[in-house]
């Protein structure tokens, strides 16, 4: 079962009568202290955060 897509930045989570959407933009700023590409290290967090909820899934 596929709970979660990345599509153009933003990870749709949809799992029964739950869905939700969070856009690589809007978590960016956490990862400001952390590394000198905050962009691309949340694409990669959503992108790891979405496997994990697909494997959930199966």
């Amino acid at each position: 079962m596929k709970i979660a897509a990345l599509e153009n930045n933003i990870l749709a989570i949809v799992a029964g009568t739950f869905a939700a959407t969070i856009a690589a933009e809007d978590i960016e700023p956490q990862f400001h202290a952390l590394t000198h590409f905050p962009d691309r290290r949340a694409r990669s967090e959503l992108g790891d955060l979405a496997e994990r909820l697909n494997q959930f899934g199966a």
